[in-house]
């Protein structure tokens, strides 16, 4: 099973939003970005149209311990480097 890639905003008072992302098979990236939809492709996820601030992101998957990172959004910050490969840990 594919993990869904999951983030929330548990940092910020009465904001707590939470988005849901399942992994697809191809993505029209063209028109996700001119959409403004959020989608996860070959590992990687994209979400947009996001606040500044502090952003958890979680990943489950069905016979692995969830993980966490935790990342800061900058208005106009847009770099692909940032964020490092997330491993998942199999349950034991």
């Amino acid at each position: 099973m594919s993990p869904d890639w999951r983030y929330c905003v548990p940092r910020l008072p009465r904001l707590i939003e939470t988005r849901v992302l399942k992994p697809e098979k191809s993505v029209d990236e063209e028109e996700a970005f001119v959409s403004g939809r959020d989608f996860a492709e070959n590992g990687a996820f994209v979400f947009q149209n996001l606040r500044a601030g502090e952003y958890e992101v979680m990943i489950e998957a069905d016979g692995y311990k969830t993980a966490r990172i935790t990342r800061t959004v900058v208005p106009g910050d847009f770099r692909q480097d940032t964020m490092q490969p997330i491993s998942l840990e199999p349950l034991q």
